[in-house]
């Protein structure tokens, strides 16, 4: 039980410090800058999530199997997108809202410029 809250807390660390930290405010601009989806997925605690679960999940790995590589990265991912998920849902108003509204307004940006085109 430890080990799951030290790994959701590394987790939640991350995405917070990628999607909202002042420290990284430098890098999400230049990250942001390198194309649409990077803007997207800088500001998008679920897309950092799921990767950062990913991450962890194979730094803490000490073998090397398929499952490891590839079984348990992934669900790693999909449990900090979906502790995400839960803790949005019952946290108080505003818990990460600053990535949310840029990736809202991005995404409603690219909608609107892609029905201008048509």
């Amino acid at each position: 039980m430890i080990a799951l809250v030290t790994f959701l807390l590394a987790a939640f660390g991350l995405v917070y410090a990628v999607t909202e930290s002042v420290l990284l405010a430098g890098f999400r601009t230049w990250f942001a800058a390198q194309g649409v989806l990077a803007e997207v997925f800088v500001n998008c605690a679920y897309c950092v999530g799921f990767w950062a679960g990913a991450g962890i999940q194979l730094a803490l790995s000490s073998e090397v199997s398929v499952r490891v590589l590839l079984v348990d990265p992934v669900l790693g991912g999909c449990l900090v997108m979906g502790a995400i998920a839960v803790v949005r849902a019952f946290a108080p108003e505003g818990f990460l809202q600053g990535a949310w509204e840029r990736e809202r307004s991005i995404i409603q940006a690219l909608r609107s410029g892609s029905e201008a085109d048509r």
